[in-house]
C-alpha cells in the first residue's frame, strides 16, 4: 500500500497491491490507501477546500459517516464525526460501507487528481 503526492500536478497515485496470503481481509489495502489519502488531503488543501470538502461529506454520509471513520480515522481529519456517532439503522453495510467509499473519492477528486491504481485485483476476489 503506497500513497505519493505530485505537487506540480496536484495529483494523488495510491497504490494497493492485493496478496493472496492475506485472503482473509484483501480490502484492508483499499482502507489503508483511502486513511492515507484523508491525512494527506487534510495536509495538503486550502482551508477553503476543507470547508467545502467537510459540508459535501456531512450532506452524503448523514448519520453513517460514523461507520466510516471507524474504518478510516483519519476521516475525521476531513469533517466532525466520530466512530461512536454511527447510526444503528444500517440494513446492509457492505453496500453502505461501498457507497460512502465512492462518494469520498468522488468528493476530493472534485478538488484534485487522484490516481487509484489496484494490483492483482484478482487475487483479492473471494469468488472462486
Amino acid at each position: 500500500t503506497s500513497l505519493f503526492y505530485f505537487q506540480h500536478t496536484h495529483s494523488y497515485y495510491l497504490e494497493a497491491k492485493f496478496d493472496q496470503n492475506e485472503q482473509v481481509n484483501p480490502l484492508k489495502h483499499i482502507a489503508q490507501c483511502l486513511n492515507l489519502l484523508c491525512d494527506l488531503f487534510a495536509q495538503d488543501a486550502t482551508q477553503a477546500q476543507l470547508n467545502i470538502v467537510a459540508k459535501a461529506l456531512e450532506n452524503s454520509f448523514g448519520s453513517q459517516a460514523g461507520l466510516l471513520v471507524g474504518v478510516l480515522p483519519s476521516l475525521s481529519k476531513l469533517m466532525n464525526c466520530s466512530a461512536t456517532a454511527a447510526s444503528n439503522d444500517c440494513i446492509d453495510a457492505a453496500a453502505t460501507m461501498k457507497y460512502l467509499c465512492r462518494k469520498l473519492l468522488q468528493t476530493i477528486s472534485q478538488h484534485t487528481r487522484v490516481i487509484f491504481f489496484l494490483d492483482d485485483l484478482q487475487v483479492g476476489s473471494t469468488k472462486g
